[in-house]
């Protein structure tokens, strides 16, 4: 009995040593994607546990349970440390081809095939006439100018791939990502490429998350993770345990039921998902490959390249040029030689074979197909759209309807007021306010100020959480809605600081903006909620 006993024990360290145990997905000892998406879920514990079990396995971090965000951090020694022992903060990309790897791969087009197919049988025609006496140079030229072509066309695909790639990888290198996180009891400024587990990470609206992150305090937090997830409305986050299935998310200190996925919990935030509203603050808990995005990215390499439309079309295309030209090339092979009754088949096999098969390929199609993916692919690069693949273009054109939720992309990132409705009339403000009106504006009084416009201004400044980073001797707006990371906050004027937030609370921008209840020191002018 007593073996038994200390036998049950020992099976059972195991599983509880595996609840703080990073786990990284292998490839290779997984059959189905379900199988997959399930040991990525099972991986993660963290968000079963309350803050002050967080604390207790992060001890490292000195976290406040009761005011996290008042953690004293890590070390600087402990997160080099663990920078050394758990690499960096990135996920490899897959290992780029070499130039000549991709120059070669080009010539696996179906079109490229057909035409050096047709080359080789002109070459072997023309070697064939030669053997025979026969210096006749035409299938020698025809098969040069074949051969000529697809070297310019696969040349001006490959030039195209790794221009594409060139640009990509110019826009990574555009906006170095950087965090703010505590360490030595102190705010400081990182590199995303420097995180460890364990950092205590301040998350800000309109910042990318750098890592996978169990969050420890939420104001309004609103997340956008359709990417890992599949949501496509942004979600609402707190730093309670994991409710269960179907049912609101319970603020209490208990655990949650072992079997929530994470996916499906509202207090872990994945590295690449935005943070599109409010902010927050919590704790790294997966850095680099073994994030969900980085188990993804290692999953992503088992899944098989699916071929464009066009190369679907052109395969079929190629496949039954290949079936017309043999068909025929046999017909008339066999019609010669019945009717010379078998006698110097080699002639009747080069006349009625070989030139046949060449003269059914369509050597000019191919290049003026490429010709005009090129001159398309052109003109959309003098646009800012750079095409990684030619044939990519023909599934673009055949498109009627292109969904897009890059509202930066479309509105430049430019939110501006331009018109008010007040007094029961309309205000328009047609494009940016001048430097010159805003020095006139300064100067008036509060009282000259037609009612109720000066509330409406006190209104939109205390509510408005746009951010500015200093560059250089000027500073440089940043939207609210969709906001960068900043290095300062600068408040508006001196209006905030005569105000208080009580509450805030963020809902659908759309149907009813973020509220912000201010309490004002004055009691005579007391705005409750700012809608």
């Amino acid at each position: 009995m007593e073996f038994d006993g200390i036998k049950k024990n020992m099976n059972s360290l195991p599983n509880l040593f595996s609840k703080f145990v990073r786990h990284r997905v292998r490839p290779a000892d997984i059959e189905t994607p379900e199988e997959r998406f399930q040991l990525v879920g099972n991986s993660y514990v963290e968000h079963h546990l309350t803050i002050y079990e967080i604390c207790d396995v992060y001890a490292d971090s000195f976290i406040d349970p009761e005011f996290p965000e008042r953690g004293d951090g890590l070390s600087t020694v402990e997160a080099r440390k663990r920078l050394k022992d758990g690499g960096m903060n990135i996920i490899n990309p897959p290992k780029e081809q070499s130039n000549m790897k991709l120059f070669m791969k080009q010539f696996l087009y179906k079109f490229w095939l057909l035409l050096l197919g047709a080359a080789f049988l002109s070459l072997l025609t023309y070697f064939i006439h030669l053997y025979h006496g026969n210096y006749e140079t035409l299938n020698l030229y025809c098969a040069i100018i074949l051969i000529c072509i697809v070297l310019c066309m696969s040349f001006v695909s490959f030039w195209q791939e790794k221009k594409t790639m060139r640009v990509v990888s110019d826009f990574k290198n555009l906006l170095p990502q950087t965090c703010f996180v505590m360490r030595d009891c102190e705010e400081r400024q990182v590199q995303c490429e420097e995180l460890v587990v364990g950092d205590l990470i301040n998350i800000r609206c309109g910042q990318r998350i750098p890592a996978d992150i169990r969050i420890l305090q939420a104001n309004g937090l609103k997340i956008e993770s359709s990417a890992i997830t599949g949501d496509h409305q942004p979600i609402s986050y707190t730093c309670e345990p994991s409710a269960s299935d179907h049912q609101p998310i319970s603020y209490t200190c208990e655990p949650s039921a072992s079997h929530i996925s994470v996916f499906d919990a509202h207090n872990v935030a994945f590295k690449g998902s935005y943070c599109v509203e409010g902010d927050g603050f919590g704790v790294v808990i997966r850095t680099g490959h073994y994030t969900v995005l980085g188990n993804i990215t290692d999953l992503q390499s088992l899944v098989t390249p699916t071929e464009s439309l066009l190369q679907l079309e052109i395969a079929k295309f190629v496949q039954f040029i290949s079936i017309i030209a043999l068909s025929m090339a046999v017909i008339f092979f066999l019609i010669g030689c019945v009717v010379a009754r078998f006698e110097n088949i080699l002639y009747h096999f080069i006349t009625g074979f070989l030139i046949i098969i060449v003269a059914n390929v369509p050597q000019g199609l191919p290049a003026m197909v490429m010709s005009q993916l090129a001159i398309i692919a052109r003109r959309m690069a003098k646009k800012n759209v750079y095409i990684k693949k030619l044939d990519i273009i023909d599934e673009l054109g055949a498109a009627t309807l292109i969904c897009t939720d890059k509202t930066g992309t479309l509105t430049q990132n430019l939110m501006i007021l331009t018109d008010m409705w007040y007094n029961k009339r309309h205000f328009s403000i047609h494009g940016e306010m001048k430097q010159s009106h805003l020095k006139t504006m300064k100067h008036f009084a509060k009282k000259e100020l037609e009612k109720p416009l000066p509330d409406l201004l006190s209104v939109m400044s205390v509510c408005n959480k746009a951010q500015f980073e200093r560059m250089r001797r000027s500073f440089r707006r940043i939207s609210t809605k969709m906001a960068l990371e900043s290095r300062e906050r600068i408040k508006s004027a001196n209006l905030t600081k005569k105000f208080t937030v009580v509450d805030q609370s963020g809902h659908e921008s759309v149907r009813d903006p973020t509220q912000t209840a201010s309490k004002f020191e004055d009691d005579e002018n007391v705005l409750d909620v700012c809608r």
